[in-house]
Order: structure tokens, then sequence, then C-alpha cells
């Protein structure tokens, strides 16, 4: 028998080759877009620029720079900081000591003291007063036991009584006055320490723009190759189409020439 011709059907692509290329491929795009966004940047106050490092997992690494005075700022604003912590927890010391005593309490002899001022201000014509108008009423025809006597002095001692108020409001302010004086002293180690920890210095960091990104779409691998292996597996089983047609064309004349020569045999 003779051997059967016509070839043989194309192999299918290796999904794992296919995928590989695809993945090299994707990978190539991915650092050439990455090469073309990686742009140095430089300011006045400083620079950005990107460094080989050699490494496989992090080959590239963005380093920041300040200008000289930016750096020699810097430097001082480091060392001013140090400098300000070290206060700090000194002064940190005297608000234990502060928060250990207990807090002022209302000075009372303060407040003695001034009604007492003021007191003794008032008293020497206040005792002349009470004379003069106990001399004016009796002399007026008031007997002491009298009512428009005892009316005359009520009048007088309401007055008396309304200048030892004022001595007493006075106090109060003054007592007041002493204990936010106090007050003040035993906060005044948290302000300095809320103002030292406050304190900031003029560091103009470099600010960069965004990079301007180009666009690089992956190349299409996996698809040609199923595209071309498509071409070849449709030429494949066209060709065996016409083999076959052809194949049936001969059969079907050979038949019709036997079945010619019997034909003749039988009647000639």
């Amino acid at each position: 028998m003779g051997k059967k011709s016509g070839g043989s059907a194309p192999q299918p692509p290796d999904p794992a080759l296919t995928a590989q290329l695809q993945t090299t491929s994707n990978k190539d795009t991915a650092r050439e877009q990455a090469t073309l966004n990686r742009i140095n940047k430089y300011t006045p106050y400083g620079s950005l620029v990107n460094e080989y490092t050699g490494s496989p997992l992090v080959p590239f690494r963005q380093t920041v720079s300040l200008n000289r005075d930016e750096q020699a700022n810097l430097d001082k604003e480091r060392s001013l900081t140090n400098t300000l912590l070290t206060t700090g927890q000194k002064q940190l010391g005297r608000i234990d000591q502060t928060l250990a005593t207990p807090p002022p309490e209302a000075d009372l002899a303060a407040r003695q003291r001034v009604e007492e001022a003021i007191m003794s201000r008032i008293q020497p014509q206040a005792d002349r007063d009470r004379e003069a108008l106990r001399t004016q009423l009796i002399n007026s025809g008031f007997d002491q036991n009298s009512e428009g006597y005892r009316r005359g002095f009520d009048e007088f001692n309401r007055a008396q009584n309304d200048a030892r108020m004022q001595a007493v409001l006075a106090g109060g302010r003054e007592q007041s006055r002493l204990f936010g004086l106090e007050s003040t002293a035993r906060m005044q180690p948290l302000q300095d320490l809320a103002a030292l920890m406050g304190t900031s210095g003029g560091i103009t960091n470099p600010q960069f723009g965004q990079n301007p990104q180009t666009p690089i779409s992956p190349t299409n691998v996996a698809g040609p190759i199923n595209a071309a292996y498509q071409g070849q597996l449709n030429a494949f089983n066209a060709n065996q189409q016409n083999r076959s047609s052809t194949l049936g064309g001969l059969f079907g004349l050979g038949g019709s020439l036997g079945a010619a020569a019997i034909t003749g045999g039988l009647f000639g």
C-alpha cells in the first residue's frame, strides 16, 4: 500500500512558552516606560536625582539633596532642636516640683491688711463726722432718745456701712490679684515648656512636580502566535478538504470507467 500524502496538522503553540514570551515582553515594556519617566529634578532649594543601584530587586533609588544654604539651615535647626530638648528635659523637673506643690490658697491675711488700711484712713474722718452730727442734733433740740435723733444717726450709720463694704470689696480684689499672680507663677514652667516645644525653624523643603508620564503599550506576543497557528490550521484544513474532493472525483471516475468496460464486454 502506498504512503498517504497531504502532510500533518500544525502543532498548537506551547501555552507555557507563549505565556513566558508575553511576560518577558511585558517586563521589557515596563522597564522601558520606567526609564522614560525617571527624570532628575532641580529647584533653587534642592534636587532629586535617580541613581542606579545595581540591585536586581531595587535597581534604582531617588536621592533628595538640599542646596548649600538650606542644608546649613537644616543643620542649625537640628542643633537648636537638640538644645531645646535638653532644656525641655530640665524644665520637666521644674514642672514636677510645681505639680507636687499644693495649689495656692486665697491670701486672707492680705485681704485683711487691705481692709484695715482703708478703714484706718476713713475711720478718723468718720469719728469726726459722727461727733459733728451729734452736736448738730443736740443743738437742734433733739434729745438722744428722740425719734429725730435716731433717724439722723441711722442715715449716718448706713453711709458708714457703705464705706466699710467698699473696704471689704477692695480687700477681695487684692486677694484675687495675688491669687492670680501665684497661679501664673505656678503655670509658668508649663508655658515655658510649651513655648520650647513649639519652636520651629525656617527650612524650606524643595517641592518637586509630578513626572510627565510617557505611556508605552505592551507588545501583544500571544496574539500573533495564536493567529499564526490558526492560519496554519485553516490552511491545513482547506488542503485536506481539497484532497478529499480530488480523491472522491478520481474514485467516481474510476467507477464509471469500470462499469462501461463491463457493459461493453457483455453486450459487445
